[in-house]
């Protein structure tokens, strides 16, 4: 599985919009990803202008689709990241695991 983390800092006055967009990309990518096991976007809990963008795939060619989408060039890299105040990136690959139940 491919996991990318992504940090985001945020103007606040921005922060409804960007969130909008996501709530969409988010409904793009249940809808046209099938190698997209989550895509969810979390707010800091201690720095609410702070996101984190959590998203897993199947193979490392899903998450290369995925960035090839019209959905992602029309709402991440037109919409969203130009509002970005800063943004770090982070390509994770399974180190240890849990498997509860089994």
């Amino acid at each position: 599985m491919e996991v990318l983390l992504v940090h985001y800092t945020v103007r606040a006055e921005d922060m409804d919009g960007i969130l909008a967009d996501f709530r969409e990309m988010c409904e793009a990518v249940a809808e046209a990803e099938p190698g997209c096991v989550t895509y969810r976007i979390h707010r800091d809990q201690e720095n609410p202008n702070h996101l984190w963008l959590y998203e897993a795939y199947d193979s490392p060619g899903s998450l290369e689709a995925h960035m090839k989408t019209p959905h992602f060039e029309r709402l991440v890299a037109g919409r969203i990241r130009p509002k970005i105040l800063d943004r770090e990136r982070f390509l994770l690959s399974p180190a240890v695991e849990a498997r509860p139940g089994g």
